[in-house]
């Protein structure tokens, strides 16, 4: 009897082994995966904030040598454009300057106004994109803050780039917006980059934009 109660003890020392080796190896490989997916998940936000800042970069660059072909047209060189182009540019920029005092105009007491706003000057896909339809239930789920506010305080809008024949324009914001909540009042800056249409009807209305913030 002894030496059975000896071998039991022995066997259950060595289950005891085994589970605590298991719990070791199991950890280890636990650990292990767990700092492979930290690598991954960091070296794609390094990916995307190097893109990103590439991305600002070249448009930062365009807005430089925008302003520099402004700065080097003269009186003489501005009467020569034709007043159609000009109103034509004016006519994208107004475009491009209602979406964005629209879209970073927020106030959770006035949605539907400002879904109305955006209405005017956009396709009905970006329009639900940007600004979606709610009803009063629904408000407070937009925000974790219903206190959030945010308006514009500067913009200079660049328009770089129309196409007559596919009566379409690119246009590059450079916007500075106020926001305040409950914590106080920050102000930010953004280059916001806008695709823009033109209808049959003459009417421009923005098609898609890229919203880039600007740490200063």
């Amino acid at each position: 009897m002894k030496v059975t109660k000896h071998n039991t003890s022995e066997k259950g020392l060595l289950y005891i082994v085994l589970f605590a080796l298991f719990s070791v190896v199991l950890n280890i490989v636990l650990v292990f995966n767990l700092m492979n997916q930290e690598e991954r998940v960091h070296a794609k936000n390094s990916e995307v904030v190097s893109e990103k800042e590439e991305i600002i970069l070249t448009m930062q660059e365009e807005i430089n040598g925008l302003n520099e072909q402004l700065a080097n047209n003269t009186p003489e060189k501005r009467e020569d454009l034709s007043n159609t182009k000009l109103e034509q540019q004016n006519k994208y920029k107004d475009t491009a300057k209602s979406f964005v005092a629209s879209y970073l105009t927020y106030d959770t007491n006035s949605l539907d106004k400002r879904r109305e706003s955006i209405s005017e000057i956009t396709t009905i896909e970006l329009l639900n994109k940007v600004a979606p339809e709610v009803v009063e239930t629904d408000k407070q789920a937009l925000s974790s803050d219903p206190t959030f506010t945010s308006n514009v305080l500067d913009s200079t809008i660049y328009v770089s780039d129309i196409n007559e024949t596919l009566n379409t324009g690119n246009a590059i914001v450079d916007v500075k917006y106020a926001t305040s909540n409950t914590e106080g009042e920050t102000t930010l800056r953004a280059i916001i980059s806008l695709q823009l249409q033109k209808d049959e009807a003459e009417n421009i209305k923005v098609t898609d934009y890229y919203y880039y913030p600007i740490q200063e």
